[in-house]
């Protein structure tokens, strides 16, 4: 195939026969891009991960009419002298969110228990326990060590398409207390942040913050 490196140039010369098509067993359609490059203007003519256009400046799209992404990138350094052959893969993602929108987001509340010595004075209901001082009392006389003190975990989802992967944004809440997100009517003296997930996916940033309840009162550790 030498004679064909004969018109290449810094711009792509595409293959003979190419874009080609193929549907899966799903259904799904992928478009294939074959050209031949000078390899001194790969990097012009590369298109970015999940990119939608293609090395011609045209958005590559499938028989019914769905956006493709490039989802993979071959370079063969076998094209010839100075030439490359690159490949390109468009397909729709791969990643299936089934989270609801921002103005319906999952929420989950989780009851807890644990047994604390009994003389632990978040037992009382004066500090947010369950258990009046004589209640107590009897508990100690009857030979009870440790009384269960009840809490909430409580879980909000939410979906963000902005959102900035830095130390600023990462950190933000980390250590922070006040009333949870998705809550109303929270009292903000009895709930922390207890954890957070940050996970990009093709289309948005999933952020899910875990917090717990605790009817004693929250010591603040940020303001």
């Amino acid at each position: 195939m030498a004679q064909n490196f004969v018109n290449v140039g810094h711009g792509p010369k595409d293959y003979p026969g190419y874009p080609a098509e193929n549907r899966d067993a799903n259904g799904k359609w992928a478009i294939t891009e074959r050209y031949w490059v000078r390899k001194t203007a790969i990097n012009n003519t590369l298109p970015a991960h999940n990119a939608t256009v293609n090395q011609n400046g045209a958005t590559v799209t499938d028989r019914d009419g769905n956006t493709l992404k490039c989802r993979s990138v071959t370079i063969e350094h076998s094209g010839g002298p100075g030439v490359v052959t690159v490949e390109l893969q468009y397909a729709q993602s791969e990643t299936s969110i089934s989270l609801k929108g921002p103005a319906d987001n999952p929420r989950s509340v989780r009851l807890t228990r644990e047994d604390i010595p009994i003389d632990d004075e978040r037992l009382l209901v004066a500090n947010g326990g369950v258990f009046s001082a004589a209640q107590i009392a009897t508990a100690k006389q009857t030979g009870y060590a440790s009384l269960p003190l009840y809490g909430i975990e409580y879980t909000y989802t939410e979906l963000d398409a902005s959102f900035a992967w830095t130390e600023a944004a990462i950190i933000a809440s980390l250590q922070s207390t006040g009333g949870p997100t998705g809550i109303g009517s929270a009292t903000a003296a009895k709930w922390e942040l207890t954890g957070k997930e940050i996970d990009e996916t093709d289309e948005e940033t999933i952020i899910r913050e875990h917090y717990r309840f605790a009817a004693a009162g929250v010591l603040p550790i940020k303001a």
